[in-house]
């Protein structure tokens, strides 16, 4: 009896440091798992992050494109104020209309109407409409100009921006433009190429153009002036020196038409 007491207490403490090992297993795989998690959530916190940056002055142009106005006014002297201090509502700006713009209307009307749009942006479509239809009604009082100004959250905006120039070279351009609003959501390499047989472009000129980027310059040049006169967002209307910044209606353009045509 002495020597099986004697086994049983040598045994005890064997047991105690393998339950103790397994103790320290489970602790350090626990430790583990949960440092694995907190790097997993750091790094998915931190490309949340970049990515919210990316995107934010596109947001806030989008937003910004909706509802904000600002005024600007048309320099007596034809100058563009070049001065990046001066704030948008007090800037002097004079927009001119080239042979390389796309207009409908008359050169010489009373009112120019000058467009800055996204081909993907609904709120460039809403403008688009109201402006066709505003055309019907003033066709001899109104010159309305398109120009390009694609955000970069709209990935195939500036593509199809320089798609429509490349319509345009071939006499094309508003009937292609209208094509692409009419299927904004359509809107990709297929559409562009079927919309180029559709309304009977040259379709190996086209492509010369398009794939060589022969407007992207022009299309920058767009962009670039309307930020310089303080267009934020899509789309950015100027009417006879004064920028609205957003989609208005049809009464609301109307109004200020009857306005400047009884000035």
């Amino acid at each position: 009896m002495a020597n099986k007491k004697f086994r049983s207490r040598k045994r005890q403490p064997v047991k105690k440091s393998r339950s103790r090992k397994r103790e320290l297993v489970l602790i350090s795989d626990n430790f583990v798992s949960r440092l694995v998690i907190a790097a997993g959530v750091t790094f998915l916190a931190g490309f949340a992050a970049m990515f919210a940056i990316y995107l934010q002055n596109d947001i806030i142009d989008i937003a910004r494109g909706s509802g904000e106005r600002a005024t600007v006014q048309v320099a007596e002297n034809g100058t563009r104020n070049n001065d990046s201090s001066q704030e948008p509502l007090s800037a002097t700006v004079d927009i001119e209309i080239s042979d390389a713009d796309h207009f409908r209307g008359s050169k010489d009307a009373k009112i120019t109407v000058v467009a800055f749009a996204d081909f993907q942006c609904p709120f460039s479509l809403k403008l688009y409409n109201v402006m066709k239809r505003v055309m019907e009604d003033y066709p001899n009082e109104i010159m309305w100009a398109y120009k390009h100004f694609p955000l970069s959250s709209h990935k195939y905006a500036r593509k199809a921006a320089e798609a429509s120039e490349c319509a345009g070279e071939q006499n094309k351009f508003w009937e292609f433009t209208d094509k692409l609003f009419e299927n904004q959501a359509k809107i990709n390499d297929d559409y562009v190429y079927s919309t180029v047989k559709e309304i009977g472009l040259n379709a190996s000129r086209f492509e010369d153009c398009w794939s060589g980027g022969k407007y992207a310059d022009k299309v920058d040049d767009d962009y670039n002036l309307g930020k310089e006169i303080g267009v934020t967002g899509s789309p950015g209307i100027v009417i006879n020196g004064e920028l609205i910044n957003g989609a208005l209606s049809y009464n609301e353009i109307k109004e200020k038409i009857e306005k400047y045509l009884t000035d």
